[in-house]
């Protein structure tokens, strides 16, 4: 009765495709929106079933890393790997070096709209509203504007 019970867990990241330090935050994309892998463009959800297949995470480290649970690959030993599909480096409000972030808000582009807005709270105690346009002509964009 008292015993307990260990989890194995089926998909992992490793260190050198995650976060450097622990993750703070996560939070799920809604079902209508997904980010396109590469070029990090909201587009119309992949699956019909209305459930979301996607989430974001925020560390400590300076980044923003979008996730899908249908992208996994196996390593040379048979163990299934999880890698974030879409990356944005977040940069301190004083421009000199990473933003410390530790919760996460994230209120996704609608239809038509061409910025998301990421609300972000820091360990320093900084409250940070950041708008994330993704430009058309770039491949792997990474603007953030904050305010």
């Amino acid at each position: 009765k008292d015993e307990v019970k260990a989890i194995k867990p089926y998909l992992t990241s490793t260190i050198e495709g995650s976060h450097k330090r622990p993750v703070s935050a996560l939070s799920w994309l809604p079902a209508e929106n997904e980010i396109a892998p590469r070029t990090g463009k909201l587009v119309a959800p992949t699956t019909q079933d209305g459930v979301s297949q996607q989430l974001v995470t925020l560390a400590p480290d300076g980044m923003v890393l979008f996730w899908d649970l249908r992208q996994k690959k196996e390593d040379k030993n048979g163990q299934l790997l999880w890698t974030y599909i879409y990356k944005i480096n977040v940069s301190s409000v004083e421009g000199l070096g990473e933003m410390s972030g530790c919760q996460l808000c994230l209120n996704p582009a609608t239809e038509g709209e061409e910025v998301t807005h990421l609300h972000l709270g820091t360990e320093d105690g900084e409250l940070v509203h950041a708008s994330w346009l993704v430009p058309e002509a770039e491949e792997n964009p990474s603007n953030v504007i904050s305010s």
